[in-house]
């Protein structure tokens, strides 16, 4: 009938955004449109979606209503619900059907930008915690965050996180607010004491100018010797192929403190030596 004032007593609108009249005889009125059903979009987050993130638009929800998705205008078949999640760039828009008609909303434009590459290395996989190493990882690109038991600023101390296996962690998060995480699993051991190496080893002289001997005990496994300056780099890593007495160059090197920790036969030991 005609609205006015003395035949409608009450507007509203239900949970699905359809809109009543209600006359003062108690008879009620739903308010449709020629022109079809509204088709508004909404996003739960930023169009700007990270690699591997998931954005989620919506509209609203009605039982009398059916859905039609569309990306870059292409039909996404399957998706008939009044949701959809994204996960990929494009132009989105939906399709609300209803007995009257359907109306298409206007497009969401969705973008995807990639993860940044993150990298963490320069730490090896076996430290011994009484050897007195800081090591200072190669953490790419810089300015992320760097965390881990023993983990200090960019640096990590294997005698601060204590024996056992550990994971080390560095994540970055770009311009876009994309986040990457690189990680590493390091194992800390209690190794032997210096006292305890030459039954093991001989290692000589000490002080040392310019070379080191390693003398193994066993002659038949392989040995490998790894030494580290008092910045806990890596400065030598050397494999020989039996146990026989071999040097260890250091020429290159300043003079100063260094650890050197010895392996063969799966055991570990650890000695400092200085160069004069």
């Amino acid at each position: 009938g005609q609205y006015n004032q003395f035949s409608y007593t009450t507007f509203g609108e239900d949970m699905y955004g359809e809109v009543y009249l209600a006359r003062q005889n108690g008879v009620i009125f739903r308010l449709t449109s020629a022109e079809g059903p509204r088709a508004a979009l909404s996003a739960d987050g930023s169009l700007a979606l990270c690699e591997g993130e998931t954005l989620n638009l919506s509209t609203q929800l009605n039982p009398l209503l059916t859905y039609e998705w569309y990306r870059d205008g292409n039909l996404l078949a399957g998706e008939v619900s009044n949701q959809l999640a994204v996960t990929e760039a494009g132009s989105y828009t939906v399709k609300v059907i209803s007995a009257q008609g359907d109306t298409e909303s206007e497009a969401l434009v969705v973008t995807l930008n990639q993860a940044p590459e993150v990298s963490l290395s320069g730490v090896d996989p076996l430290y011994c915690s009484n050897a007195g190493i800081v090591v200072t990882p190669i953490l790419e690109p810089s300015g992320g965050s760097f965390s881990g038991p023993g983990v200090e600023g960019s640096n990590f101390t294997p005698g601060a996180a204590g024996a056992g296996n550990h994971t080390l962690t560095y994540t970055f998060t770009d311009a876009n607010n994309c986040a990457a995480t690189a990680t590493v699993e390091v194992e800390v051991d209690e190794c032997t004491s210096a006292e305890g190496v030459l039954a093991v080893a001989k290692i000589f002289p000490n002080p040392f100018n310019g070379e080191f001997f390693i003398q193994p005990a066993v002659t038949n496994l392989p040995v490998r010797v790894r030494v580290y300056n008092v910045a806990g780099q890596l400065v030598q890593d050397v494999q020989h192929s039996s146990g026989n007495q071999f040097g260890v160059s250091m020429r290159q090197q300043p003079a100063g403190l260094y650890t050197v920790i010895i392996e063969q036969g799966g055991k570990q030991s650890v000695q400092q030596l200085v160069q004069e």
